[in-house]
């Protein structure tokens, strides 16, 4: 039987550590949750040099979308800060 608790992440939505892997999203790895269902990929998607270029580019007065354009990557909340 495989082990479904995480004490390394916990999903968002619901707060649950019941995250079974659940197959693979772009070459890179999702988990499913077992109390509401819902499918994610753990935090830190995006490599960390690839955060800082965005955070650099914002406080040089670049634009979200521009940012995600250059870059290659989706708006998303977690670069924003």
């Amino acid at each position: 039987m495989q082990r479904v608790y995480r004490d390394d992440m916990q999903l968002w939505r619901c707060g649950s550590n019941r995250l079974p892997k659940a197959g693979l999203s772009r070459g890179k790895q999702t988990y499913r949750c077992c109390e509401c269902l819902h499918r994610s990929t753990p935090k830190g998607y995006y490599p960390e040099s690839i955060k800082c270029q965005a955070i650099a580019m914002r406080t040089e007065g670049m634009g979200y979308s521009a940012i995600s354009r250059v870059l290659s990557i989706s708006l998303r909340p977690s670069i924003r800060g």
